[in-house]
This record gives structure tokens, sequence and C-alpha cells, in this order.
């Protein structure tokens, strides 16, 4: 599918330190239409994942655009700002729809993981939801990030955790090399677990006090019941990486706005209904947009 990549700019001053531009590179399938539908990955992820090419193809048939959206750092290129981007982190995509707000007509959001718990964090917690922002669908998320973190420090997901934590490092090494005033390369050459990383990197670069503060502010459990558009979150009962507080059976249970979905099988953005098939999430995604788009 051919993609048009745009890069939006924003000015932003950090605790005092010079303005700093942030960039965000989305990728656009653009055929003119009236709607577009925003698609954001999971932790270190890109517009690249398999799941968001999976339903970038499956909405394809839809009338509407196409934005994949690549979180801070994640599209090939280290931000210039001191932060990254986390699971409560909804600053970026305030300013996205912001600015898709004035061209489009109607928007709706699919995240998936950790982008998931971002977009239901901000249809939480966000009072000046653009009047054009239709439905957003969550997949596979850790709404309860404190609960998640022990799943993935359990031996059971640590090749995942390895693999998250080869990148992350990386990032971070480079981050202190961009702001020597403010960061200890060493300091990062050897965390070892998801945890740890939170706790020196994610929660001092975003003004948390700890991993345990990071994970109990940025969840979106807490402001679940507070969404008023229609929101759908999909998770899976085999999902390794969440545990039984992410499963909001309750929150949803009379709710008018807010819908849980959960599947026997499906793991963690998997899924799959077929072999070099579809995925089964795809197709509720597609009914939902057709529905509420």
């Amino acid at each position: 599918m051919p993609c048009a990549k745009v890069t939006i700019q924003t000015i932003e001053e950090n605790d005092g330190t010079p303005l700093t531009v942030t960039f965000f590179d989305l990728d656009f399938i653009d055929r003119g239409g009236r709607n577009v539908i925003i698609l954001l990955h999971g932790l270190e992820g890109s517009s690249s994942s398999q799941y968001i090419l999976g339903v970038a193809s499956a909405i394809s048939g839809l009338n509407a655009d196409i934005c994949a959206v690549n979180h801070r750092s994640c599209s090939g290129e280290i931000n210039a700002t001191l932060g990254f981007y986390h699971s409560g982190f909804t600053v970026d995509l305030i300013v996205i729809l912001e600015k898709l707000s004035e061209r489009y007509e109607g928007m709706a959001v699919v995240g998936f993981s950790l982008g998931g718990n971002m977009l239901l964090k901000y249809l939480g917690s966000h009072n000046a939801i653009p009047a054009n922002f239709k439905t957003g669908i969550a997949v596979s998320v850790p709404v309860d990030l404190s609960s998640s973190a022990v799943r993935l420090n359990h031996w059971t997901n640590r090749p995942y955790a390895i693999q998250f934590l080869k990148m992350l490092r990386k990032k971070a090494i480079e981050k202190a090399k961009q702001f020597p005033d403010n960061l200890d390369p060493s300091d990062y050459k050897h965390i070892d677990s998801l945890y740890e990383y939170d706790n020196k990197v994610t929660a001092p670069l975003h003004g948390y006090a700890d991993a345990e503060d990071y994970y109990a502010q940025a969840s979106s459990l807490p402001n679940l019941a507070a969404i008023k558009l229609p929101a759908l979150l999909i998770n899976a009962d085999d999902d390794s990486f969440l545990a039984p507080p992410c499963m909001p059976y309750e929150v949803a249970d009379g709710h008018a706005h807010f819908h849980f979905f959960s599947t026997r099988y499906g793991g963690h953005v998997g899924y799959a209904q077929f072999k070099n098939g579809p995925y089964f999430t795809d197709s509720l995604i597609v009914q939902w947009l057709e529905k509420y788009m």
C-alpha cells in the first residue's frame, strides 16, 4: 500500500531548558477521504509492525484515510527532547487529533497494547476531545500496568522482555549521549528488567517518582468509567502479558460507552484466524468502525 510520510513538529520547553523541536512521523494512506482512522502501535513497535500493517489492510476497504503513528523515537530517528513516550503519554495524541480534526469530518483511533492504554487514558481523562472524534478501539491492553509489569518480569515472558530491553537500552544510551548534562549512559548499560528500565528511565524522564508511581498514574484502568464516547477493549484470556486486573468486566458491565470483549485465545496482539490470513480482531475492528464511523 502506498504511503505518504508526514512529520508534525511542535515546540516545547522542558523545565526551563531551551526550546526544542518535538516531532513525530505519521505514515498516511491518503485517499482524500472525509474520515481518518489513526493507528497506534505498542511498545517499541512502529508503523511497520505486523499488526499495524494487518489492520491497515483490513480497514482499507472502508471509506477513510489511514494514519499510522510512530511514537517518539520509533521512526528510526531519536527525538530531540529529553523524554520518549510511555503508556500514559497522551501529549502527542492530543496534538495529532487537534491537527487532523481541522481536515477530517470524522476520526477514529485503534490502539494496540501500549498504544491502546494511551488511547483509553486519553478518552477517560481528557476533557477537550474534538467533536469529530467518533470512536476508539483498543487491543491487548495492560490497563493495569503494575500487575502487567509483574507478568512481564516472570520467567515465562523472559524472551519478550529481553527483546524489548535490547531496543530500550540502546535508545536510553543514545538519549544520554544527547543530554550529557542530564543523563549518564553508564546508568543504562546493565538494566536487566523492564521494571528496572521503568524505574531508571521512564519514571525520572517523565516526572514520576519511580516505577510504581508511573504504573499508578499512567494506567488507564482508573479512567475507563469516565469514557463518554463509544470505546471497545479486546483482550485475550491467554495473553501472558495481562493479569486479572486487566480484564475490566465490572467497569464495562452496564456502561453506556465503554465495552469490553474478551476471547479465550489470542495471546498478545495475536488472534490469527487462519495461517497467513487476517487477524480475528481485524474483523471485529472493521465491524465496529462500520457501525460508528
